[in-house]
């Protein structure tokens, strides 16, 4: 929660998106806080707090002079593994490179005074052979290990653009392990498993060897959140708990939970995400300027999607 007296103006670039809802259900509260929302829907929620834009490429662009009247922009927008397979690549670039760098580049010739938040993601860091090692944001940005998609590309490229470049405003880019929680799409892991698990159906799954990083998506903001209410300098920064769990424990402990375990199916699928095996972030830079939060146990992650 913005913690300060000064009204603030906050842009949430792509707010039709799972993790700009947590932004949104974040800062709604706060009566010092005005959002502007552009995201895919019509606008329609205008208030004194609240103003809500059209913003869908390539038919409803951005007017990108009203941000330069923000206190922070928080870029959510972009295009997804899943969105890519039904969509043009060349949209993919489009959204998820081309567009926040225009933007940028807009806000730099502009001088624009405030702060600046987009994300990149641990998938980024690719194929590599070094078992069990936890990479820091200057590993993940200059990693050179394959990726096995454009989606990965993609954002690989706008995390070599936010290094390489200088900026006169204060900027964030946060590089999320994954993020999960109630509003996520159906068709993503822990909803998939959960829904599937309490209908009673088997639950299809790769060999589930992958190790990975899980944070919800409400400790995912608030860990954002404290970094900027803090005033931490401009660069990037991991954000992940200190625990890596493979997706066959996280699947197990679920179904253990459920007393259902005898309708996991490992190994009955393939994943693009087998030739990563182990994404874990290093946290260390990120602690050193707030406190990294515990994540939901297996309890509160199962009750989190079926309430």
């Amino acid at each position: 929660m913005h913690t300060g007296t000064k009204e603030q103006r906050i842009a949430i670039i792509g707010s039709s998106s799972f993790l700009a809802s947590y932004f949104i259900k974040y800062y709604e509260k706060d009566t010092l806080v005005t959002l502007h929302l552009y995201g895919s829907y019509e606008p329609e929620m205008q208030s004194d707090r609240f103003a809500t834009y059209k913003y869908k490429l390539p038919d409803a662009p951005l007017d990108y002079s009203n941000l330069l009247e923000m206190d922070l922009i928080i870029n959510c927008a972009g295009m997804g593994i899943q969105a890519v397979q039904q969509n043009s690549s060349d949209l993919l670039y489009q959204l998820n490179v081309m567009e926040p760098i225009r933007i940028l580049n807009f806000l730099k010739e502009n001088q624009y005074k405030g702060t600046w938040m987009s994300f990149g993601s641990y998938f980024e860091i690719g194929s590599h052979t070094n078992e069990l090692k936890f990479h820091t944001e200057a590993e993940v940005l200059k990693s050179e290990y394959a990726v096995p998609n454009d989606y990965c590309i993609s954002k690989r490229l706008l995390n070599r653009f936010m290094d390489s470049s200088t900026f006169s405003f204060t900027y964030y880019h946060f590089i999320l392990s994954t993020i999960y929680g109630k509003g996520e799409q159906e068709h993503r892991l822990l909803p998939l498993i959960i829904s599937k698990l309490k209908r009673n159906e088997p639950v299809e799954l790769s060999s589930g060897s992958q190790i990975r990083q899980y944070i919800h998506a409400s400790k995912a903001v608030g860990l954002i959140s404290k970094l900027y209410e803090n005033n931490v300098p401009s660069g990037a920064y991991n954000i992940a708990t200190a625990h890596s769990i493979s997706i066959k424990e996280l699947a197990s402990q679920i179904a253990r939970h459920l007393k259902a375990e005898e309708l996991l199916h490992f190994g009955s699928v393939q994943r693009q995400d087998l030739t990563m095996q182990v994404l874990q972030l290093d946290i260390h830079k990120t602690a050193s300027y707030a406190e990294v939060p515990e994540d939901l146990s297996i309890e509160e992650i199962i009750q989190d999607y079926i309430n």
